[in-house]
């Protein structure tokens, strides 16, 4: 069987009119609602998975192609047989986004969230459900259905003869002395598919797909006959798949039967549901960019904070202290202390506007980051030169695939200026001078490489970081995919 599901695609922060929201079953429309999924719009990103309609709700980020746009109607209900190359594409990328929400997941941090079968010990409630599914998703799609084996004695079949069998169950055939037989007895392996311990694999399975399936790419997969037998006693289950395990002996059985015990002793204490985005992604692209940028935390708690005093407070004059700026991302490199913000924006650009784009607060604001870093870390002989700059997600499906990030342009004194763009003449010469440190540079970076960077655990070096500045610079407009030692 395949779960062969619908697909409804929502872009997030988009508001879908009539025609579009009319294509939504009224009941899966309202189970969006009521789990906040939307909100007058997709207020989302991740996908969720509706069991009562077989229905996969992918709700993509803003930066995306809007899916509607390759459409002649507008549609964002789909048949699984109805996938066009944009909406595959989409759901590639939503691969990558999940596993990066799940990597970031702040609950989970604090757990064992990556299921670790070779681990002989291990606490099921602080596994990752997500985790576990991904491993048995796996195992299945590389191993196949679990069938228990067992020896059998078959005649003539394919196998090591078993001579003491053979002599008893078989007639010999005696000739001039000598002892013939023309039926042989063999010893051979056999496989049963309709052991208890089948049957749980194959629900864990089906749950598995719903849970996973479709961020791991694979929803298509074949998956076995839903079984008949009854896993509501998860206790019971889990007990069963403790005494069989001593009936195993290869790495990969053992691994799977410690999979399905701990799905099952997992249960016990919660269930998770075939949810997994955030309703924050914002956070989730800071979170990346902090963790591939290695920012360094510690720089910004040396920062000031404002005090509140009262004419009241004549004796003692207490403080009342409010929460410091904290800038997204700050490291320093050699002579330069890059200030960095990380940007969750889609701007439109024209010839003399530019919309949903950094604007006057966000650079004052960025200036000010660093001219207090700089009045902090100067004095205790910290001294470097501030460099600052947006990152933006670029749309991935409109760049090539191996460029990672592009400088755009820079904004100075209020004004954002676009790499080719036609802006007003007396506004460009007022932007071309770059001789002060009151430039915010303007980077696209592309969110498939970023993503594949972070999930591979690679952090910039400080080369890279100054082959960053230098782009910035003019010397590197485009990078392509960095180099890297195994």
């Amino acid at each position: 069987m395949k779960l062969n599901p619908k697909y409804v695609f929502l872009q997030e922060e988009k508001d879908q009119d009539y025609i579009e929201l009319e294509q939504i079953n009224e009941a899966l429309f309202n189970e969006l609602i009521k789990k906040r999924i939307y909100v007058g719009a997709a207020k989302f990103v991740g996908t969720y998975y509706s069991e009562a309609h077989n229905t996969v709700v992918v709700c993509y980020p803003k930066y995306l192609n809007n899916i509607r746009r390759a459409e002649e109607t507008k549609r964002i209900l789909f048949e699984a047989s109805q996938l066009n190359s944009e909406t595959k594409d989409c759901l590639k990328h939503m691969e990558l986004v999940c596993k990066v929400i799940q990597s970031l997941n702040k609950k989970l941090e604090q757990a064992n969230t990556v299921f670790a079968p070779h681990e002989r010990k291990f606490e099921p409630i602080n596994l990752s459900k997500y985790s576990i599914a991904s491993f048995i998703l796996t195992d299945y799609a590389a191993n196949g259905l679990y069938m228990s084996q067992y020896i059998d004695y078959l005649k003539n079949a394919k196998g090591p003869i078993h001579w003491g069998k053979t002599t008893n169950r078989s007639i010999p055939y005696i000739d001039q002395g000598e002892v013939y037989y023309l039926d042989y007895i063999h010893r051979v392996r056999a496989t049963d598919a309709g052991t208890f311990m089948t049957q749980i694999h194959s629900y864990v399975v089906i749950e598995s797909a719903k849970l996973a399936g479709i961020q791991l790419g694979l929803g298509g997969i074949e998956l076995p006959e839903y079984p008949q037998s009854d896993f509501a006693d998860h206790r019971r289950v889990a007990a069963f798949i403790k005494r069989s395990m001593s009936q195993v002996f290869s790495d990969r059985d053992i691994h799977l039967f410690r999979a399905l015990m701990a799905w099952f002793e997992q249960s016990i204490n919660y269930r998770t549901e075939p949810i997994h985005g955030t309703h924050n992604f914002n956070l989730v692209w800071e979170n990346v960019l902090q963790r591939v940028y290695g920012h360094n935390d510690n720089l910004p708690k040396q920062m000031p904070s404002p005090y509140l005093y009262l004419e009241e407070d004549k004796d003692g004059l207490p403080e009342r202290r409010s929460t410091h700026l904290i800038p997204d991302i700050v490291r320093e490199v050699g002579e330069t202390r890059f200030v960095l913000d990380a940007k969750y924006y889609t701007p439109t650009i024209g010839m003399t506007y530019y919309d949903n784009a950094p604007g006057a607060s966000d650079f004052s604001k960025q200036l000010s980051y660093g001219r207090q870093l700089s009045d902090v870390l100067d004095k205790k002989g910290q001294k470097k030169q501030s460099y600052y700059a947006y990152i933006i997600p670029s749309n991935p499906q409109s760049v090539k695939p191996d460029l990672y990030y592009c400088e755009r342009g820079y904004c100075k004194r209020g004004f954002l200026k676009m790499r080719g763009a036609g802006e007003n003449q007396s506004i460009a010469s007022a932007l071309d001078s770059r001789e002060d440190d009151q430039i915010v540079y303007y980077f696209e970076m592309n969110p498939n490489r970023l993503y594949e960077d972070l999930l591979a655990g690679n952090v910039f070096t400080d080369e890279e970081m100054i082959v960053f500045k230098e782009g910035a610079e003019g010397k590197e407009q485009q990078v392509n995919v960095r180099a890297r030692t195994e």
